[in-house]
């Protein structure tokens, strides 16, 4: 049913969005009204709205000139026209709104017809003019609806009134006076039951009176005491009081009261000369009898008179824009309809805390309204800290503001003076602690001096330098200094001093003292910034009290604030959330409803006689019930604004509670605030069913029975609201799925829920709401949930698997019988075979044993053709050789030689493994001896080459090297190195192989030539590419063959590959040789698992070539 704006809609709508603004200045805002305003960025259709309208189930249906929205306090569900459905909306362009007896909801709409809302399916059905029928409506403009008490509704059009008879009949249609000179453009005209047998009907050309039972039509006359009647335009009427009524119209507004002739008398409400008379467009007459009337200047608000025959003038809200409709809904919220800048939401409720009077504060009396401290004294005179203007006093009775500007003389830098706490002693003393000292309030002066103890300079001068946030006296009438470095005792006449001393077990956490507060029994407590402490009075040490946190680990947390509760309980306010300490077990606990609170930045906390504790944050104000529920305070509620400061808060002896913020500061009583106590009405919002992660179904929320089949991998979503608008973002829910849940689940502020998974049968979804004040609707809505099996899971399925289970164990018994049977006539045959098959044996054993006696003495001639690791290690003496053979016998070998400051070393992998890679390992050996030896070849590269020719001819002497087919194609992977240490240079070739250079923590790659020993290209041996690196000292090289990159294991029984393999290297080349190769060893057992296959050979060698090396000119053959 939505559909998508045209392109000229949304260009011209982008338009008039930048054309008018439509943002509410503070300017539009008179009184203590908390005011707010949505637009098209909050989700609303288009920005001009003519019609605001609430239902039976408290949902809230906005039309615009662009769509009707349904808004639910979360989100907007916008409907428009959509030619391809039949059952969506007639037209986008709303001017009335009302519902049937049956909840049905009409909508007339401009030039497009009525539409009405079938709210047991969410369809849509449209009425059109249809010429030449009677029946129909007669012109598709609709400008006003009506239900009277007998159920019937009622049509105004432009030249109609129609009255429905039902989908079978249709409409009556009554005609009356339209002028048609008379051109002129609104939104929508009443229509009003004025009795039994008539009704009031606005027009453009004036008021009449429509006979139900004659069905005739009378024009009015609305007449002015000393002036004509005239026939204005008609733009709202409402039935004040008996036959009284309010008019809205092109004059203003007016009351209208029958005269004997049976037309009415009419008296202006609005004192406007009649040329800036405003059109009054719509009125609206709140519960408590006061007035609204929307006009194209604002919001004009009336008091009713005290005799109650007229309203006075009252306050004017958005005197900028253009009102077009009016409508208070069942929580007393009003909501105001503009042309151009959406709707405004007022609520007239006064606000739960005081601030300091809007006269006051345009008056600029202060420099400045961040008030780190704040204090009233006997008379009730507010005393302010601020952070840089000084110390206000304000009078809330004569509306007085005094400043106390701090004066810090003899001060070098000059920055702006913080008084930080504001404190009254048992003696009457007025001291404040500022950012440059202490200070206290001379009667005498009038005037706030620097403390001075005059024994001590140093002392003195001590706190005169220092930050000072927290005081307070003990039952001895001490003084206690809380600073920014250390604390100190004043007893009148002597300062003693407390600091932290990090070698101490006891005594101050920290030197930043940020509050103190006095038990019961007379001992002090301290918060830190490094955690809490305690002067105990009877020992005069000061104590530490550890926080614990999880499995009973000792947690730092910085202490922000203190308070003495009721109960006698110490409450500490931390970064982390309120703590709660018995003084006599001092074992801090998090105080209940923490995880509730909106900040847990507790800047302050105070106790009220109920001993509920309510607590400044970094956002807003909260009180913490004994219970564990939490009530959060906001901007919305009257705040100054979100953050407060750390400790400033004053309690007063009637229990009135101050905070001082860094926008103002406010106070209230907690016995004396305004909760809401509107019940919130409940509704399903929105049903979905979710599979894999897509929505595959959903059904019309305003039912009171889903089913659906079960499937795998499914959730159910249901979304709903509390339909209570004072501040929806604040309503609460709770919900139990009966069959389900074991019990209702916890209070949460989520208004959706889902379910995953549901098993076959049917379940009750119970749903209760509070509004944002914890009134809760405790009427739970309930929705019935079936889900059926699928056929696999029905009864008749359930019927089936028990035949198919006896008809398969009747199979299998008979399977048992016949194998038992079978299995004895071969258990017969094989005793009579039984000799053959030992013998069998006995020969199958001696031929494995020779031929396993084989394999291991080609073993030991291969272990000593190759040379050992402990010969390597001679030569480098940090290095391992890791050579695991998947085979008795291996076709890996690693093979080295030294020779002068040269020392060549070689990684081979042969073609095959077991007994044919040994026999090429010891062709690959000779060769090498052969050619670095006999021939004294040096360069890796024509170590390769040559050894490729001689490979080549070794293994093709019987058959030409030309002949292709059933040539032998076996060879060698290889890598050469050739280290030359006194020059420090590594020479390089590879056939396929490379090696790998660890260099500062980082691994860098060679690669050999794509070919292997043994390899002819085009009749002639390759080329192999020579590369040559500059060795450091520290430089750690690996050579070996693809057996551990290419073996399979691990979870996924994949090949480790190089990737990995680098990544272990790189791990593990810190680690001392020895090690390394333990460690390689078991990572390949752990990728192995223990029970997967060796696929291939495995060699790894791992060396530093500037390590260890023996310095002769001696070749070594090795």
């Amino acid at each position: 049913m939505p559909t998508s704006l045209t392109v000229k809609k949304i260009i011209f709508h982008i338009f008039l969005v930048f054309l008018i603004p439509v943002s509410i200045s503070s300017a539009d805002f008179a009184g203590d009204f908390g005011t707010s305003q949505m637009t098209i960025s909050d989700g609303l259709s288009n920005n001009s709205v003519t019609v605001i309208f609430q239902d039976s189930y408290g949902f809230l249906w906005i039309g615009t000139e662009d769509g009707l929205n349904r808004y639910d306090g979360y989100n907007y569900i916008t409907y428009r026209h959509n030619p391809s459905d039949k059952h969506s909306i007639s037209g986008n362009y709303i001017q009335c709104i009302v519902q049937g007896e049956d909840n049905d909801l009409w909508i007339g709409t401009r030039n497009n017809g009525l539409s009405r809302l079938d709210y047991s399916t969410g369809r849509f059905t449209t009425f059109l003019s249809h010429p030449g029928d009677e029946n129909s409506l007669p012109e598709n403009g609709v400008y006003g609806l009506l239900t009277d008490e007998y159920g019937d509704l009622w049509v105004k059009t432009q030249s109609f009134v129609s009255v429905f008879k039902g989908d079978s009949i249709g409409f009556e249609n009554y005609g009356h006076f339209n002028n048609v000179f008379n051109v002129r453009e609104v939104i929508s005209y009443p229509l009003l039951l004025e009795s039994d047998s008539s009704i009031l009907v606005g027009t453009k050309d004036g008021l009449n009176r429509f006979n139900t039972e004659t069905r005739h039509f009378s024009r009015l006359r609305c007449e002015e005491p000393g002036s004509k009647a005239n026939h204005e335009s008609v733009l709202d009427l409402v039935r004040w009081k008996g036959n009284t009524l309010l008019l809205a119209c092109s004059s203003g507004l007016n009351i209208l009261r029958a005269n004997l002739s049976g037309h009415f008398e009419k008296t202006s409400v609005m004192n406007f000369p009649a040329d800036k008379m405003p059109d009054a467009n719509d009125v609206l007459l709140l519960k408590n009898g006061n007035l609204v009337v929307g006009t194209g200047q604002g919001l004009f608000f009336y008091d009713q008179s005290s005799d109650g025959q007229g309203f006075t003038p009252g306050k004017k809200l958005f005197e900028s824009y253009d009102i077009t409709s009016v409508f208070e809904d069942r929580s007393g919220i009003i909501w105001a309809g503009t042309r151009f800048n959406g709707v405004l939401k007022v609520n007239p409720a006064p606000p739960k805390v005081k601030t300091l009077p809007r006269e006051v504060l345009q008056g600029e009396a202060f420099g400045s309204l961040n008030f780190q401290s704040v204090f009233q004294d006997n008379k009730g005179n507010l005393w302010l800290g601020t952070i840089d203007s000084g110390i206000y006093k304000y009078n809330p009775t004569a509306n007085e503001v005094r400043n106390y500007p701090i004066e810090c003389r003899g001060r070098k830098n000059t920055y702006p003076h913080a008084v930080y706490v504001i404190f009254e002693d048992d003696e009457g003393v007025l001291w404040a602690g500022t950012n440059c000292g202490l200070y206290s309030l001379d009667d005498n002066s009038d005037r706030f001096e620097e403390f001075r103890s005059g024994l001590d300079f140093g002392i003195d001068n001590l706190i005169k330098t220092n930050h000072i946030y927290s005081l307070s006296n003990d039952f001895e009438g001490n003084l206690w200094i809380g600073t920014g470095f250390g604390l100190y005792r004043f007893d009148g006449r002597y300062v003693f001093s407390h600091f932290f001393d990090e070698k101490e077990a006891s005594g101050l956490y920290s030197d930043h003292i940020n509050a103190l507060t006095t038990d019961e029994e007379g001992n002090l407590w301290i918060g830190t910034s490094g955690g809490l402490n305690v002067w105990d009075r009877d020992t005069k040490q000061i104590g530490r009290v550890p926080f614990l946190g999880n499995d009973s680990i000792g947690i730092r947390t910085s202490i922000l604030s203190l308070e003495l509760a009721y109960n006698g309980d110490v409450w500490v306010g931390t970064r982390s959330g309120v703590w709660t300490l018995d003084p006599e077990k001092p074992l801090p606990e998090l105080m209940e409803g923490n995880r509730n609170l909106e900040n847990d930045m507790i800047q302050s906390v105070v106790a009220d006689h109920t001993n509920r504790a309510w607590v400044s944050t970094n956002k807003g104000i909260s009180c913490l019930n004994p219970d564990g529920t939490v009530f959060n305070f906001d901007v919305v509620d009257g705040l100054p604004g979100y953050v407060f400061n750390q400790n400033s808060v004053f309690k007063n002896r009637e229990g009135t509670l101050f905070f001082g913020g860094t926008r103002g500061v406010c106070w209230f009583h907690p016995d004396s605030l305004h909760y809401n106590l509107n019940k919130p009405p409940l509704a399903i919002t929105r049903i979905g069913i979710v599979r894999r992660g897509k929505e595959s179904d959903t059904f019309w929320p305003f039912t009171d029975e889903i089913s659906f089949k079960y499937r795998a991998f499914t959730s159910l979503e249901i979304g709903f609201s509390a339909l209570e608008f004072t501040q929806p973002g604040k309503n609460r829910y709770r919900v139990f799925l009966e069959g389900y849940d074991s019990e209702w689940r916890p209070v949460t502020r989520e208004n959706s829920v889902s379910f995953s998974n549901l098993l076959p049968g049917e379940y009750t979804l119970k749903l209760v709401a509070s509004n944002n004040d914890f009134t809760w609707n405790n009427d739970p809505l309930e929705l019935k949930i079936i889900v059926t099996p699928p056929l696999w899971m029905s009864n008749y399925a359930l019927a089936f698997y028990i035949l198919a289970l006896i008809f398969v164990l009747h199979l299998f018994v008979n399977y048992r019988v016949r194998h038992y049977r079978k299995a004895n006539r071969e258990l017969q045959e094989k005793t009579v075979n039984k000799n053959q098959i030992e013998a069998q044996r006995e020969v199958l054993t001696r031929i494995n044993r020779s031929f396993t006696d084989s394999i291991n003495y080609a073993r030991r001639i291969q272990k000593a053709m190759t040379p050992s690791e402990a010969s390597f290690s001679e030569v480098f003496s940090d290095s391992f050789v890791y050579l695991r053979a998947r085979d008795i016998v291996s076709g890996d070998f690693f093979w080295f030689h030294e020779k002068g400051e040269k020392v060549f070393v070689a990684a081979v992998d042969c073609t095959g493994h077991g007994v044919p890679g040994a026999f090429m390992s010891i062709i690959g050996i000779d060769l090498l001896k052969n050619i670095v030896e006999v021939q004294g070849v040096e360069s890796p590269a024509e170590i390769l080459k040559t050894m490729n020719g001689d490979l080549i001819r070794t293994l093709h002497r019987q058959q030409p090297v030309v002949e292709e087919e059933g040539r032998v194609n076996d060879g060698m992977d290889m890598s050469l190195i050739v280290i030359d240490r006194k020059k420090k240079t590594l020479e390089f070739s590879g056939a396929y192989n490379g090696f790998y250079l660890v260099r500062d923590n980082e691994i860098h790659t060679y690669k050999g030539d794509r070919f292997p020993v043994g390899y002819l290209k085009d009749g002639e041996s390759p080329v192999f590419t020579r590369k040559e690196v500059f060795l450091k000292d520290d430089d750690v090289v690996y050579l070996f063959s693809d057996g551990l990159p290419d073996q399979f294991g691990g979870p996924d029984h994949k090949k480790f590959k190089y990737r990995r393999f680098r990544l272990l290297l790189l791990h593990i080349h810190n680690m001392a040789f020895n090690d390394q190769k333990r460690f390689l060893h078991q990572k390949t057992e752990e990728w192995m698992e223990g029970a997967v296959e060796q696929v291939d050979d495995m060699l790894v060698i791992g060396f530093k070539p500037l390590a260890g090396l023996k310095g002769t000119d001696d070749s070594t053959d090795l």
